[in-house]
């Protein structure tokens, strides 16, 4: 009879977008090792039990920044004396003060060795987790036995920059789960509105702002006719700057809100991706959109690079100028 290993899996982090993706991954994952208990320790996020894992959720964990360092300080030794795990795996970027355990670490946020820092001013959500939650998850790696990121750019920067040894730094390229080829299908009229489609959050760094310049240029050129932007979420979580662009005038946008993964695709199929990001660490959208084929227009940066660069339907531009962003969508005849 073999032994099951119990571990204990935390990711209190995870609430939507690309965290719940990553998460989805490792159940699916997990479900498959049944030599191993798993015990997932999670926010607001709920899941059915299953044979071999086991859901906990601390839903108060997400009431401030102070309540989320009392859980990764304090309270996961009374879940540790509780659940009597053999093994700590964190899916939220940070291992814990914890030396009798081994762990491991998913590492999947780019802020915190981004070379682009934000001021106080400018985001205090951000500055606070680029300098205070950014020291204390280098400072918690440490304790980490094995640290996964999903980026070999990734890699070399936590060598680098936060001096992590290489040799304990393992690169796990995610994967993705779309609908069979044959499901996709490109629009055949020729005189559809040429549409861009853009998922991604509000944040600052997400650079709706270049891409909105960039466009209203051009619909001002073309009275608002086309093409026309999707956009994921709301009017309302978009920076300032960005509403009153929008607020301008009668502009061809929709918000489609949050969309489930056939939903996406049906996006990708009909609309060429444009993905203005700066900071991320691989950008999910990218690797959906390549596996269906779709035309991408991306910002110039070193994550891109590694995911698409090889990839025939692709167009880079300058995330800092909007002016090379009309460059680009002029040069693909969107506009």
């Amino acid at each position: 009879k073999v032994d099951v290993v119990k571990i204990l899996v935390i990711d209190v982090a995870a609430e939507y977008g690309g965290a719940v993706s990553v998460l989805d991954q490792f159940i699916e994952e997990f479900s498959n090792k049944k030599d191993n208990h798993y015990i997932v320790v999670l926010s607001k996020l709920h899941y059915n039990n299953t044979d071999n894992i086991t859901f906990i959720n601390c839903a108060w964990v997400k009431k401030s920044h102070f309540h989320r360092l009392f859980f990764d300080q304090f309270y996961i030794k009374r879940i540790i004396k509780d659940t009597q795990p053999d093994k700590i795996f964190s899916l939220q970027n940070n291992a814990f003060p914890i030396d009798d355990l081994p762990q491991d670490v998913y590492f999947h946020n780019a802020l915190p060795i981004s070379e682009k820092r934000f001021s106080i001013f400018v985001s205090k959500s951000l500055w606070i987790y680029q300098n205070i939650i950014g020291n204390i998850i280098k400072n918690s790696l440490k304790y980490a036995d094995n640290i996964y990121v999903q980026a070999n750019w990734i890699k070399r920067t936590l060598n680098n920059k936060w001096d992590i040894d290489k040799d304990k730094i393992i690169v796990k390229f995610p994967g993705i789960e779309l609908p069979k080829r044959n499901a996709v299908v490109k629009p055949e009229k020729k005189d559809e509105r040429k549409q861009l489609f853009y998922p991604a959050n509000g944040s600052i760094y997400k650079n709706h702002i270049v891409l909105l310049k960039a466009l209203e240029s051009i619909w001002r050129e073309n009275n608002n006719k086309s093409p026309k932007l999707v956009l994921t979420g709301t009017l309302k979580s978009l920076p300032k700057e960005c509403q009153q662009i929008i607020n301008k005038g009668a502009y061809p946008i929709e918000f489609v809100g949050r969309l489930n993964k056939q939903e996406m695709v049906e996006k990708y199929k009909e609309s060429v991706l444009v993905f203005p990001s700066y900071i991320e660490t691989i950008g999910l959208p990218l690797l959906e959109a390549k596996a269906l084929g779709c035309e991408i227009i991306v910002a110039d940066c070193e994550y891109a690079h590694e995911v698409i660069s090889n990839y025939g339907k692709v167009v880079f531009f300058d995330p800092n100028s909007f002016e090379d962003l009309i460059r680009v969508l002029r040069l693909k005849q969107l506009n």
